[in-house]
């Protein structure tokens, strides 16, 4: 979960900052190859009117989505004096990876090679991306971001923009300096190997468990972290992120509830810190622990039916996508389905994927109608009121095999609706789901439901930072919670779910403090909770209308009420659950 997704992406997110503001960069001058071998120099007075560097890193998720707009203002610029120079600083970039992105993207500019880090250390820069612009005297004018928002549609200030403009009118820029985020350039290691901590003692296993799942080809993770070379080339990048805990990602705080959580103990953060500082040693290879495997076909053996999705084609930037497919199984009687296996088409864009069953085929009419496979949703459902569901997957996710006894119910003639979460990857991407279903062998003695709990009545008023909505559910019989998937959109940032048992002890079902609407899953618990008759759940949303929300989208911020569009807001806790007794 890009890994995230996103999430990740998942796309990193903590903040990275620069190493001094504007005031302190001197002029400089530094003479750099491009990819074909010419040299340039950069930094000096330049024949037109500005220059600007944009340091990038071939790996660097957060480059994949500022590139395109830097050659879009490439374009532009480039008539009236402004010439452009992508800037490739880390250490371990090869010159061929570099040729290649050059070629890949088309852009108009040359790309300089600088793995010593001499352009980085001239001009302050420690993280990609970053622009520097520099005026025709050799003087840096701005330092910084090219916009303050990954997501296209979610810009509000364009820095790079407004200080080419202002050099241009010659005025003065009006931001010179911006924090950057992204990922800390990588500088050459000088490996201490009497150190304590080495890759192959401790290092390997701490990835393989908590990140190779998503780190490697073909999944959310932006770079594989599968062997000791590919994760010497971004040990100082995990560092930071392990550090802040934005990786790996996991939001629940009620740690030690669910399966799969991948939040690291202290003591693993502070080996890797340790590691990193130690210049990051390989150690003894032969005391490397055994590789993660990771099955190709079907973990729980081939199902009773597999199912596919239509081909369907993202695009390369925007607004992350929610589509649903209508899928027919073709059931002539009803089956009990007691666990489902999917199977991501594309793991680089697909965030996160749920279902819906749709026993009366109402999803059919909207099947298409956009001319696209499938229809457009807005992440919190699939614009019926279903029968059930049949569980979903996100990145890192194991198939949820339902307690013994227990099975959803997938009536005959009923459509299934694969309701995918997309997540943009700065270039066009296509994706063809499949899942597969197991059937129960014998008769279930109870049946699996859900439970929705939500406030359609809420209104967040504008540049409210911290405003509670509030909803419950009044438990109706005895039953097991198997389940839970909170859900927010933009202006969410706290939600905290708690079961008020009859014996006046209460119950925390989930508690998330720093909500990331592209980092959304289905959190199973690792034993079933048992709530009891007369048990009050409350759910509590905290929503951020201000202007200090960089994913308001809203500027300025309005009023802004319940609704399916990404820019209406929901409160909404959906629990999986089983009666102990079938009602």
């Amino acid at each position: 979960m890009r890994l995230l997704a996103e999430s990740l992406l998942l796309m990193v997110t903590a903040l990275s900052l620069c190493a001094m503001p504007l005031r302190d960069v001197c002029g400089a001058t530094v003479t750099l190859p491009d990819t074909n071998g010419k040299e340039h120099l950069v930094g000096a007075p330049v024949e037109g009117r500005a220059a600007v560097l944009f340091f990038a890193g071939v790996e660097c998720p957060a480059c994949q989505y500022y590139l395109p707009r830097v050659i879009e203002l490439c374009q532009s610029y480039q008539t009236k004096g402004i010439a452009f120079y992508a800037v490739y600083s880390n250490a371990l970039d090869k010159p061929s990876d570099i040729a290649k992105q050059a070629t890949a993207c088309q852009a108009p500019f040359p790309f300089l090679l600088d793995p010593d880090q001499e352009a980085a250390d001239a001009f302050h820069v420690v993280t990609t991306p970053t622009a520097v612009l520099i005026d025709s005297q050799g003087k840096v004018r701005y330092r910084g971001l090219i916009d303050d928002n990954k997501v296209s549609t979610l810009i509000g200030k364009h820095y790079l923009k407004d200080a080419i403009e202002a050099v241009l009118l010659g005025k003065e820029v009006p931001a010179t300096f911006t924090p950057c985020f992204g990922c800390r350039i990588q500088r050459k290691l000088i490996a201490n190997e009497q150190s304590q901590v080495t890759y192959s003692k401790q290092i390997a296993a701490i990835l393989n468990e908590h990140c190779v799942t998503c780190h490697r080809p073909g999944q959310l993770g932006p770079f594989p972290l599968q062997t000791y070379e590919q994760t010497r080339r971004v040990a100082e990048n995990i560092k930071i992120y392990t550090q802040s805990g934005a990786m790996p990602p996991w939001k629940p705080l009620n740690h030690g509830m669910f399966r799969g959580e991948r939040w690291l103990p202290q003591e693993q953060i502070d080996l890797l810190a340790r590691w990193v500082d130690s210049g990051a040693p390989l150690g003894n290879p032969g005391t490397m622990p055994s590789s993660s495997e990771f099955p190709e076909d079907w973990t729980l053996g081939r199902p009773d039916l597999v199912l596919e999705a239509p081909e369907y084609e993202v695009s390369a930037d925007g607004n992350d996508e929610y589509r649903c497919f209508v899928i027919d199984p073709h059931l002539d009687e009803s089956r009990d389905v007691i666990a489902v296996e999917f199977v991501p088409g594309n793991r680089r864009v697909v965030h996160h994927v749920m279902t819906y069953i749709d026993p009366l085929g109402s999803s059919s009419r909207r099947d298409g109608q956009d001319g696209h496979a499938g229809y457009s949703s807005s992440g919190a459902g699939p614009g019926f009121v279903p029968l059930g569901d049949l569980g979903g997957w996100a990145p890192g996710g194991r198939p949820l095999v339902l307690p013994d006894g227990t099975g959803r119910l997938l009536p005959r003639g009923a459509k299934i609706v694969l309701e995918v979460h997309y997540h943009k990857d700065g270039q066009v991407e296509k994706d063809h789901e499949k899942f597969g279903l197991y059937f129960s062998k014998k008769p279930v003695q109870r049946h699996v439901y859900s439970q929705i709990m939500v406030n359609d009545d809420m209104a967040i008023p504008a540049g409210a930072k911290h405003f509670p909505v509030m909803a419950s559910w009044d438990v109706f019989c005895p039953l097991h919670v198997i389940a839970i998937q909170p859900h927010m959109h933009l202006l969410g940032h706290k939600i905290l779910v708690v079961a008020h048992l009859p014996d006046k002890t209460d119950r925390i079902l989930i508690r998330i403090d720093d909500w990331d609407f592209n980092q959304q899953e289905m959190y199973v618990y690792a034993e079933p909770i048992a709530l009891p008759r007369g048990t009050h759940v409350e759910m509590t949303c905290w929503f951020d209308n201000s202007v200090d929300n960089p994913n308001n989208p809203h500027k300025p911020p309005r009023d802004v009420k319940f609704g399916e569009q990404t820019a209406d807001e929901m409160d909404v806790a959906y629990i999986v659950f089983s009666p102990d007794k079938d009602e």
